[in-house]
């Protein structure tokens, strides 16, 4: 199925994303007919590509179960080499989080992807992060998180592997790429050794002695959902996201 998703969304996505639907979710979703389906695309990611289901059409819930769901398909994997690993990383990581309530609720795990828990939301904002509640609750869960046991490879090199997966691929696969980014005005990608200052960096990483804990990996704004309906004295408002770089790695990477 992955090949269909590389580039535009594909036309049958109502079938497809309603098919996942009937396998992995109860009461009227079992019924649910593609006219009775709203799917939309959800903007961001890099890798996958992520759709909102939502029940219309006269459609309502028999029972608890939910009115929106998340459905993600996988794209292929910025670093071919390690896919079928990451991916098995990717699910593990996941069901955990939503173990732990730190992530969205995972209703159903397939080859191609997963289904989960829509939350109304909106990305972490400037206003949200001069909120003490809000920052409270994300430093919890993140502590939580770094708590995490997960049974990963603990790769010292891992981000060194990566940078030169991404640097040295780049400049492979395209030739004249620093012309190309003088051209666009990229001048510092061109001016400087990348390659010495991500050595450098190695070095004030290893003589700091960050402890080394189970990181989120991509911890910015974008990856940390904020409940459109804030709950006071609840513990469900914020919900980390996108955990596909988790890995173990120096604390300070998610805390700076």
């Amino acid at each position: 199925m992955t090949e269909i998703f590389k580039g535009e969304t594909p036309e049958d996505i109502d079938n497809k994303c309603l098919d996942v639907c009937h396998r992995y979710l109860d009461g009227v979703w079992k019924e649910l007919t593609v006219d009775q389906l709203s799917v939309s695309r959800i903007s961001g990611g890099f890798t996958n590509l992520t759709f909102r289901c939502s029940l219309t059409g006269g459609a309502e819930p028999v029972a608890d179960e939910p009115r929106d769901v998340f459905v993600r398909f996988y794209g292929p994997k910025l670093i071919p080499d390690t896919e079928s690993y990451e991916r098995l990383s990717d699910v593990m990581v996941n069901l955990l989080a939503s173990e732990h309530d730190l992530g969205p609720k995972i209703y159903g795990i397939f080859s191609d992807g997963m289904i989960g828990q829509y939350i109304h939301s909106h990305a972490m904002s400037l206003e949200d992060q001069k909120n003490p509640p809000l920052i409270g609750e994300l430093a919890r869960k993140v502590a939580k998180y770094h708590a995490l046991r997960v049974p990963m490879a603990r790769e010292r090199d891992r981000q060194r592997r990566i940078f030169e997966e991404f640097y040295g691929g780049a400049h492979k696969e395209t030739p004249g790429l620093d012309q190309m980014l003088r051209e666009v005005g990229a001048h510092n990608l061109v001016d400087h050794n990348l390659r010495e200052e991500n050595e450098w960096l190695h070095r004030c990483v290893d003589a700091i002695g960050s402890p080394i804990v189970f990181s989120h990996g991509d911890l910015f704004c974008g990856n940390i959902l904020v409940a459109n309906q804030i709950r006071e004295g609840s513990d469900t408002n914020v919900t980390l996201i996108d955990l596909e770089y988790s890995c173990y790695w120096h604390r300070g990477f998610d805390l700076g």
